[in-house]
């Protein structure tokens, strides 16, 4: 009569494969994790781009608005523009007129 058991191989694989089951349960989770966070550093590095982008946008214009103003023939009219807005000049014959409740 030499019967022989196997039951405690049995439960070893079972137990082994919970233990590699939860492995990879949290390797997913470290995965998805991962992505979630690339995701968002993506969308910030994207926002920044597009700010970035406006920054130069603005920039553009304002060169164009130098070198406009730099040729030859705009700078009397840019001397004109700036005696009448930081200065208040008027041009002769003409009539200026302010406003006295201005920061009242």
């Amino acid at each position: 009569m030499s019967e022989t058991k196997k039951s405690k191989p049995v439960k070893k694989e079972r137990a082994t494969s919970y233990v590699v089951n939860i492995l990879f349960a949290l390797a997913a989770v470290v995965l998805i994790a991962n992505c979630f966070s690339l995701f968002s550093q993506v969308k910030e590095k994207k926002d920044k781009y597009n700010s970035l982008e406006r920054l130069y946008q603005e920039e553009l214009v304002l060169k164009s608005e130098y070198e406009y103003l730099l040729d030859e023939k705009n700078q009397l009219e840019y001397i004109e523009r700036i005696a009448r807005e930081r200065y208040g000049y008027v041009a002769p014959g003409e009539r200026a007129f302010y406003d006295s409740s201005y920061g009242k």
